[in-house]
């Protein structure tokens, strides 16, 4: 099984210096991402994490994941909702919130930080093809798309059964046929082989 760990840039640096008011920040911070479940499993949650520019954990910050959008709290609901999102949201996604709203408005909101979201998901075994993800970071109500990754997953070679040898119509003298991966032993390893040529 192939391991990726989603690297997602939640980009706050348009709110820099903004002037909100306390019911707007309020409204929450957290980043979603809907997950192809088609494609992917979602790894450990424990191990997801966000980071800042200089690569140092955010602290307070806690990761969910639900099956449905009516697993959410209330208000991602309807914030979803809100942006006309829900058909996005039908099935399993991961959000990544913020526990303290006015705190992480004050160090990461206003001070314009552009943070990273990392999510380790596991590729299907099954699975071949290309799968997109895009994610929203929500803030004050409003849903921002992050930019769409695409993926491809090359399928993974089933081990060849090794074809049995036939006679060749035409025998090449002293020459094994090519698809034998014994090595050149020629007169023993194959008993279909051309006789060596007498010294």
């Amino acid at each position: 099984d192939q391991n990726i760990n989603y690297q997602m840039t939640w980009d706050l640096s348009n709110s820099k210096d903004i002037n909100t008011t306390p019911d707007m920040i309020k409204k929450g911070f957290y980043f979603a991402d809907p997950i192809d479940t088609n494609a992917l499993t979602v790894n450990d949650l424990s191990k997801a994490q966000v980071v800042d520019q200089n690569g140092k954990k955010v602290d307070g910050i806690t990761f969910h994941k639900y099956t449905s959008l009516s697993q959410a709290p209330e208000f991602i609901q309807e914030q979803i909702k809100d942006n006309h999102l829900a058909g996005r949201f039908n099935g399993t996604f991961v959000v990544a919130q913020a526990d303290d709203p006015q705190a992480f408005f004050d160090k990461y909101v206003k001070t314009g930080s552009k943070l990273k979201v990392q999510l380790p998901v596991k590729v299907n075994k099954e699975f071949e093809g290309s799968f997109s993800n895009t994610a929203y970071q929500f803030g004050f109500g409003k849903a921002t798309p992050t930019n769409t990754v695409t993926n491809y997953v090359k399928p993974t070679p089933a081990p060849e059964e090794k074809p049995t040898p036939k006679t060749p119509e035409t025998p090449a003298p002293t020459s094994t046929p090519a698809s034998t991966p014994t090595p050149a032993v020629q007169s023993t390893a194959e008993p279909t082989a051309a006789p060596a040529a007498p010294v």
